[in-house]
C-alpha cells in the first residue's frame, strides 16, 4: 500500500514539474545541463520499481523537485496513464475587473424647454381640462369702534372650461375666453361712493364704510391670464386701479371723527304729499354737513326755505288759525335735529314750543318750531373734534332719523319723561275757505286738542366730574277741530277769528255733527306731534307746521 501512494505522488510531482517546465522545440539542441555530484549526506535515490520496505523511512518530497539528469539506468518505463484532467484544484478563474457601480442612464432628450421666467414654474404640456379663474384682491377702510381698519374684498369669476382648454393648447386666449374676460372686467367697473355710517346690528355698533372707485387695468390683467395659459396656473389676478371717494374715511378718522355721538328720530305718518315733499326738502340742506368744534348750528341761517330749493306751498299756523303757505312741514325736521342734539347732552341755545299740541311730535314737548326770522333753533358743538350730521328719511315707514359722529362721547345723558300739568279742553270746530274743496264738501285738517304746559328735565354727566341740568319747558293753547271748506260755505260764517284761541269757551266737540255731512268728507292727512326743548323765546303769531 505504500508504495502505491509512492507511486501516486512521483506521478503527481512529475506532472507539476512537466506544467512548469517550458515545453522543448525539437528542432533546437537541449542545452547541456552540468551535472551536480551527489552530495555524500543525501539519502540514496529511491527506484520507484524497487520494493519498499515499511521500515525504511520515506523522505519528504520537495515542493519543486530538480528534474534528475539521465545519468542513471533509466528506469523501466511506466506505462504512462492519460493525461489527468487538468489539476484537481480548479484553476483560478480569470482576474474580472469589477464592473462599476450602475449610473442611472442620462434622461431622454426631450424637446428643448425655455427658459421659464423668473417668477414662473418650467414649463408643461396643457393639461386637458385644468380650470382657471380671475381673481380680484383688494382693500376698503373702515372705522369700528374708533380704530381705523382695511378689509379684504376678494371676488372670482370662473372662466369657461371648453375655451380656456383651447386658449392653452393654442397659447393665446380664445375668443370665449375672451369674452368672459371683457364680462368680469365689466362687472368690476364701478363709480365711488361717499363715506357713510351704517349700523351693524349684528355687533350693535356704527361702522364708517366707503366704496372707492375701481377701474380694471386690462393689461397688466391680461398679461397676467397669458401667463396662467403658458404655465398651465389655475388662478389669473386681475389688477385693479382704485380711487378714493371726496368724503373718504381716513379724512374723518383724522379729524377726529370716529364714533357715534347721538341722534334723534320723528314719525310723520298720515302727512299730506306736499308736508312729505317739503320734509324732504328741508331734510337734504342738513344730510352730510358738519359742525365745527366749538361752532353753534343755527337752523334758519342753514336751512333755506323757497321753491328754488324744492319746496311748495302747505298749512302753517297763522293768526291762529292754518293757512297755506311755503314751506309747511319744516317744523318736522328742526324738531328732529333738535331731538338728536338734546339726546347727545349737547347745549341747546334757542328752542321754540309750537302754539299748539301738534300730533306729529308727540309726545307732547319734544318739539321744537321754526319760522324764519321770529324762531329759530339753535345748538352748540362743544366737543374738541367736528360733528357729522347724517340724515335718513323713510318714506315707506314714514321716519325721519338723524345722527351726530364726531370724538369719543365724554358724557352720559338722562331725560326725564315729560310732566304734563294745566290741562285745558279745546274749543269749537273750526272752519277755513279752501277754494280747491267743492261746494257741500269738507276737508278734516286737524283733530282737537287740548292745551297744557309740559316740563321736561335732562341732566348731563360730564367724564370730567362736572354735572349740567336744564329743564325744556312748553305752554300749548287748546286747539279746536278745523276743516276746510269751500269759500261760499255757509260754515265759513260761523268762525270767530281771535289770536289767542285760548280765550274762545270750552265747547265739548260732538262725535257726530249735523253740520257735517259724512257722505260729503274728504279723506286727508294732518299733522303729529314730536320730542325734545330747552330754551324759549318770546312767541310769535306765526309758525311752521
Amino acid at each position: 500500500m505504500k508504495a502505491l501512494i509512492a507511486m501516486f505522488l512521483v506521478a503527481i510531482l512529475a506532472v507539476a514539474a512537466a506544467q512548469q517546465t517550458t515545453p522543448v522545440d525539437p528542432t533546437v539542441p537541449a542545452p547541456t545541463v552540468p551535472t551536480t555530484p551527489p552530495n555524500p549526506t543525501d539519502p540514496p535515490p529511491v527506484n520507484p520499481t524497487d520494493p519498499v520496505n515499511p521500515s525504511d523511512p520515506v523522505p519528504p518530497a520537495d515542493p519543486v523537485p530538480t528534474p534528475v539528469p539521465p545519468t542513471d539506468p533509466v528506469p523501466t518505463p511506466v506505462q504512462p496513464t492519460p493525461p489527468a484532467p487538468k489539476p484537481v484544484t480548479p484553476p483560478a478563474p480569470k482576474p474580472v475587473t469589477p464592473a462599476p457601480k450602475p449610473v442611472a442612464p442620462p434622461p431622454r432628450p426631450t424637446d428643448p424647454v425655455p427658459t421659464p421666467k423668473p417668477v414662473a414654474p418650467p414649463a408643461q404640456k396643457p393639461v386637458v381640462g385644468q380650470p382657471l379663474e380671475l381673481k380680484l384682491e383688494t382693500t376698503e377702510p373702515e372705522i369700528r369702534n374708533g380704530a381705523i381698519r382695511d378689509v379684504l374684498i376678494v371676488r372670482t369669476f370662473k372662466m369657461p372650461s371648453k375655451s380656456v382648454t383651447l386658449s392653452r393648447k393654442n397659447g393665446k386666449p380664445s375668443v370665449g375666453l375672451e369674452n368672459a374676460m371683457q364680462a368680469a372686467w365689466r362687472s368690476l367697473r364701478r363709480n365711488s361712493e361717499n363715506a357713510t355710517w351704517i349700523y351693524e346690528k349684528s355687533s350693535k355698533s356704527w361702522v364708517a364704510v366707503q366704496q372707492s372707485a375701481w377701474r380694471i387695468n386690462e393689461q397688466q390683467s391680461r398679461a397676467f391670464v397669458l401667463e396662467a395659459i403658458k404655465y398651465n396656473k389655475t388662478s389669473a389676478r386681475i389688477v385693479v386701479q382704485r380711487s378714493a371717494p371726496s368724503r373718504n374715511v381716513q379724512d374723518w378718522y383724522n379729524k377726529g371723527i370716529r364714533y357715534h355721538f347721538g341722534g334723534g328720530e320723528s314719525f310723520f305718518r298720515g302727512s299730506s304729499d306736499f308736508r312729505v315733499t317739503n320734509i324732504i326738502a328741508g331734510a337734504r340742506q342738513i344730510d352730510n354737513t358738519y359742525i365745527a368744534a366749538g361752532a353753534t348750528f343755527d337752523f334758519n341761517r342753514d336751512v333755506k326755505i323757497s321753491k328754488e330749493l324744492g319746496f311748495v306751498d302747505g298749512y302753517i299756523i297763522k293768526g291762529g288759525i292754518l293757512e297755506k303757505d311755503i314751506g309747511g312741514g319744516i317744523c318736522q325736521v328742526s324738531t328732529t335735529v333738535w331731538r338728536a342734539a338734546y339726546n347727545a347732552g349737547l347745549p341747546i341755545t334757542q328752542r321754540n314750543y309750537h302754539s299748539y299740541r301738534v300730533v306729529y311730535y308727540d309726545p307732547p314737548g319734544f318739539e321744537a318750531t321754526v319760522f324764519s326770522p321770529y324762531k329759530n333753533m339753535k345748538f352748540r358743538n362743544d366737543t374738541e373734534a367736528p360733528l357729522f350730521i347724517q340724515v335718513t328719511w323713510y318714506l315707506r315707514s314714514q321716519k325721519l332719523e338723524m345722527q351726530f359722529f364726531g370724538a369719543k362721547p365724554d358724557r352720559r345723558v338722562s331725560i326725564s319723561r315729560g310732566y304734563i300739568s294745566n290741562v285745558r279742553p279745546p274749543p269749537a270746530t273750526r272752519f277755513i275757505a279752501d277754494p280747491t274743496i267743492r261746494l257741500g264738501r269738507a276737508k278734516r285738517l286737524s283733530g282737537a286738542e287740548r292745551g297744557m304746559n309740559v316740563s321736561i328735565y335732562r341732566t348731563v354727566r360730564y367724564n370730567s366730574g362736572r354735572v349740567a341740568k336744564d329743564t325744556t319747558f312748553s305752554s300749548y293753547v287748546p286747539w279746536g277741530e278745523l276743516w276746510a271748506v269751500n269759500p261760499n260755505d255757509s260754515r265759513i260764517r260761523a268762525n270767530v277769528r281771535v289770536p289767542n284761541a285760548s280765550v274762545l269757551p270750552s265747547t265739548t266737540i260732538a262725535t257726530s255733527s249735523p253740520v257735517l255731512n259724512p257722505a260729503l268728507i274728504v279723506t286727508s292727512s294732518l299733522p303729529a306731534f314730536v320730542p325734545p326743548v330747552t330754551r324759549t323765546t318770546a312767541a310769535k303769531p306765526n309758525e311752521q307746521r
